[in-house]
């Protein structure tokens, strides 16, 4: 028989202490945000933040562990949010796609989200993404369909549930 904690926030951080020294060497870090019903909510800290390999990190270790040692109402699983991670918002967005911008940069581009259709339901997610020449606005950007293809399987690879669109 298999020993688990309750979920409450004593028991999360003891499970989240066993955790940090493994992203402390990165100089990252996790805390506790919230407890609601079931679900876990959590922030990543320093550079777990913008770190490309996070989200091995954050599924592997963070979820995998907090699954592994502590059950909530009914003896059931915790739903681990991780909210600057999972949470579908322009910064997590932008922070998913940040290993391309000296890509964008070298094309003298900038990715801009034009609009951004999130419920907490997460249906019909979508963002509307549009590339624009940081030296003139008016002229017409042409983007490979591989850069395109990238983006929205980089993005589709953090936020299942999103649609990724390009107005142009």
């Amino acid at each position: 028989e298999e020993l688990y904690y309750e979920l409450n926030s004593e028991n999360t951080e003891k499970v989240l202490n066993l955790i940090r020294p493994k992203l402390q060497i990165d100089n990252g870090g996790v805390e506790l945000v919230d407890i609601k019903g079931n679900n876990l909510y959590i922030r990543l800290l320093g550079n777990c933040i913008t770190c490309s390999s996070n989200s091995v990190t954050v599924s592997q270790v963070i979820k995998k562990t907090l699954k592994m040692y502590i059950r909530g109402p009914g003896n059931k699983e915790p739903n681990v949010i991780i909210i600057n991670f999972d949470e579908i918002n322009e910064e997590n967005i932008l922070n998913c796609l940040i290993d391309l911008k000296p890509y964008f940069d070298f094309l003298k581009i900038e990715l801009v989200i034009k609009e951004l259709i999130n419920n907490k339901e997460n249906i019909n997610n979508s963002v509307m993404l549009m590339f624009k020449n940081i030296e003139n606005e008016d002229k017409e950007v042409n983007i490979p369909h591989n850069i395109k293809t990238e983006i929205s399987g980089r993005l589709k690879q953090n936020f299942p549930t999103l649609t990724v669109n390009f107005e142009n």
